[in-house]
């Protein structure tokens, strides 16, 4: 039996990918043992983890005060399931997970590492602490066997910063799987109902409601959208996002035509998603993950899946994603009056709308899907198998 320990600091549906993932090594008859932290935040999201599923152990850790008490009581009970169960691989999916992936060395010698690198950034952009464990974590790399990154740029960079070469890598983005049927729950027209909020159009921005996303220039730029069309953000805020955020709904009176829904389930995610005309896609370049994008986002991944037209930031990545796809329009999302434009625009050109709409439905079927992905690192996971 081919079996994975899967490590990480966070809840698997936080990052979708992972989900996708770990159904798809089940498909395939890999039996897993999850360990992941368990946190209130994502059972209010989702509910309790459950993949219905034989062939898969989860082993979750509830998030407590004590960050360093949390890595020691998790390290040992990995230790012990390691020993016990012998695993033919590990993936490591964030940094500090991988430290326990090497910690596991000293007991058996023979297994295979896999390392999965969602986010990282410039260890001089960090903190201190940060930085030192960005560093041990770069160290560690040159022992990995197989990472799997959200985007090739991303690798590029991560091995140039590591001073890593030639490493055995292959790329899993955040997209969904060709198949892929979203729960969808039917409280959207009563909450717009409720605040006496009409509408001909829904522009979206689902995701994290932070300080990086240029939300007061996207919510400034509402005052001169076409009459009907509506903005709704919906997400997870920062902390005093969502606070600042109002403040310049009120002060510019829209609250008729912007809507903040915070803490959503993942189902009204998806209504929101599937009855929206335009997605809106803004990163501000303030670090490596944010720099490279195009892919890796969750915002992208969503609108493909729903196959809507979106308006991303107007840099080197996401030029290079639209001269290739050609299935959204750009901006600088720093000038409220050109984020207004651009949305008019294209509401107003069906024609435009139409070919964006057509060019996305065919890269999501050809090659921006899950399924096309995960067929390359499984071939790379049957050549470990046979080294192992």
């Amino acid at each position: 039996m081919k079996k994975i320990f899967i490590i990480l600091s966070r809840d698997p549906r936080s990052a979708q990918v992972l989900m996708f993932l770990i159904n798809a090594l089940l498909k395939k008859n890999y039996h897993i043992h999850l360990f992941y932290h368990r946190s209130k935040i994502s059972n209010d999201a989702y509910g309790e983890l459950d993949f219905k599923n034989n062939n898969i152990e989860t082993h979750p850790f509830d998030v407590g005060s004590s960050n360093k008490l949390n890595f020691i009581v998790k390290t040992l009970e990995i230790i012990k399931k390691f020993n016990i169960i012998k695993p033919t691989h590990i993936i490591a999916v964030d940094k500090k997970t991988l430290f326990i992936v090497f910690f596991l060395n000293f007991f058996k010698k023979k297994f295979n590492k896999i390392h999965m690198i969602l986010d990282f950034d410039y260890p001089k952009n960090e903190s201190i602490k940060e930085s030192l464990i960005t560093k041990i974590q770069f160290f560690f790399s040159r022992y990995v066997d197989l990472f799997l990154f959200p985007s090739t740029k991303r690798a590029k960079k991560f091995f140039q910063l590591s001073t890593i070469n030639d490493k055995n890598f292959t790329i899993l983005s955040n997209h969904f799987p060709k198949n892929f049927k979203p729960e969808v729950s039917n409280k959207l027209n009563q909450i717009l109902n409720d605040k006496n909020i009409k509408y001909s159009k829904i522009v979206c921005s689902l995701g994290t409601i932070g300080h990086n996303h240029y939300f007061p220039e996207l919510i400034r730029s509402v005052s001169q959208w076409e009459d009907g069309v509506i903005l709704i953000i919906g997400g997870w805020p920062t902390k005093n996002a969502k606070e600042s955020l109002i403040k310049i709904i009120s002060e510019k009176n829209l609250q008729k035509k912007v809507l903040i829904l915070s803490d959503i389930s993942e189902k009204l995610w998806c209504e929101i998603l599937l009855k929206s005309y335009l997605g809106i896609c803004f990163y501000k370049q303030d670090s490596i993950s944010n720099q490279y994008m195009a892919g890796p986002s969750t915002k992208l991944s969503n609108y493909l899946l729903a196959n809507i037209p979106f308006i991303a930031c107007d840099n080197d990545d996401f030029r290079a994603f639209n001269l290739k796809y050609n299935l959204c329009e750009l901006v600088n999302p720093l000038e409220p009056i050109d984020i207004s434009n651009k949305i008019n625009a294209l509401i107003n050109n069906k024609e435009k709308y139409n070919l964006l709409k057509k060019n996305s439905r065919i890269a999501f079927s050809e090659s921006l899907n899950f399924d096309v992905q995960f067929q390359k690192l499984y071939e790379k996971l049957i050549i470990l198998e046979q080294d192992y």
